[in-house]
């Protein structure tokens, strides 16, 4: 008994302790990054931290460095305002082999600059990001990631982002943003019921990490993307990079330059294996679905609807000189493909090709149904 009245009260000092950090929290153009950092730092594990009302502005990094941990931010707003101008992001929430993590009603406003990343998460666990907003961060609002170091480590496993609002993520000036990235061994996350909309370059990105040259090159798998929807991306909505085993299921893809991406790697590490269906991909300047040096993904029933190129592009990775890695043995089943300005369907490289197409329906492609190129374009 005297133990656990010793629990309460001890219990209730910590929470008038926090409950004092947070009264010296105001609304004005203070810089409020120690006393978060001092917030997150004294919270025990096992603590929910719910943030007052209010606007909060950041210029560097907090590091979290407890398990099982909830903030809670309902009327929060978090600023990003970095003092530096470092190539990689220096503002924002960071983990690192952390796990039972949630972020929660959360708004992130950032400037538009090179430094700027809402929340950073290396070889993490189990964290959970939902019904947070996202609006005008630089280079990327969520990174999943591997610690990007050999033989070290894992990427970020069985995470969560849901429900989450992402508006103009990109750099002021380049052609650079991604919204959520799924980032070198990223395995077994859901990225659930999104909306992301303009000017970024990617959407949704799974990558191997091969793209930007940071060893080892590791597939990220077995993730699934559903029930997003994406529009006026630069680049892509969705971009599956040297990732294998992923579903790609029910998302919204619209007025972007690319529909939905699986491409080769420059390092020649391919996008198999990954199960793409029941999405809608209308209005986008290029095709609907662009697929180069992949093989053995499986598209069915997927909407190609009035884009400006091919409903559907299977294409050989003739841009790397060196090495030609055909896109064979995919499998196209009942996908509609209407109105688009080229073709429903345009294969070039046909003298290796062995991919299936099953009972897809074509109305009103302006160039034809199917075409079969051996040009390599």
């Amino acid at each position: 008994m005297k133990i656990l009245l010793k629990y309460i009260l001890v219990h209730i000092l910590f929470l008038l302790i926090l409950q004092d950090l947070y009264g010296q929290i105001k609304n004005d153009d203070t810089d409020h990054t120690i006393i978060l950092k001092h917030i997150i730092d004294t919270v025990p594990e096992n603590t929910e931290v719910k943030l007052q009302p209010g606007s909060y502005i950041l210029s560097s990094i907090i590091e979290i460095k407890k398990n099982n941990i909830k903030i809670i931010g309902e009327g929060v707003a978090i600023v990003l305002k970095s003092k530096n101008n470092h190539a990689q992001p220096c503002v924002g929430f960071y983990a690192k082999r952390k796990r039972n993590i949630v972020f929660k009603n959360i708004k992130f406003i950032g400037q538009n600059s090179n430094n700027e990343s809402a929340i950073w998460l290396e070889n993490c666990n189990s964290i959970i990001i939902d019904s947070c907003i996202f609006t005008n961060i630089g280079f990327v609002a969520v990174m999943l990631s591997n610690e990007l170091k050999p033989k070290l480590g894992f990427g970020c496993k069985n995470c969560k982002v849901l429900n989450c609002l992402f508006e103009n993520i990109f750099i002021e000036g380049q052609n650079l943003g991604t919204s959520i990235f799924l980032f070198s061994d990223a395995d077994s996350n859901a990225i659930l019921n999104n909306y992301i909309k303009g000017a970024g370059w990617v959407g949704i990105a799974i990558d191997d990490a091969s793209t930007y040259s940071i060893p080892p090159y590791l597939s990220s798998k077995n993730n699934i993307i559903q029930n997003n929807f994406i529009s006026e991306m630069k680049g892509a909505g969705i971009l599956i990079e040297g990732s294998s085993n992923n579903i790609i299921q029910n998302n919204l893809i619209m007025k972007s330059r690319m529909g939905l991406l699986l491409n080769n790697t420059q390092h020649y590490n391919p996008s198999n294996n990954n199960n793409i269906k029941n999405n809608v991909l209308i209005d986008n300047l290029w095709s609907g679905i662009t697929i180069i040096g992949c093989s053995y993904n499986k598209f069915e029933n997927n909407w190609c609807i009035n884009n400006k190129n091919h409903g559907i592009s299977i294409q050989s990775t003739a841009s790397y000189p060196d090495t030609i890695i055909f896109s064979k043995n995919n499998y196209l089943f009942e996908n509609q493909l209407h109105e688009n300005s080229g073709y429903g369907i345009f294969i070039s490289d046909s003298s290796i090709n062995y991919n299936i197409f099953d009972s897809n329906l074509y109305r009103n492609n302006k160039k034809g149904e199917i075409n079969i190129s051996n040009k390599m374009n």
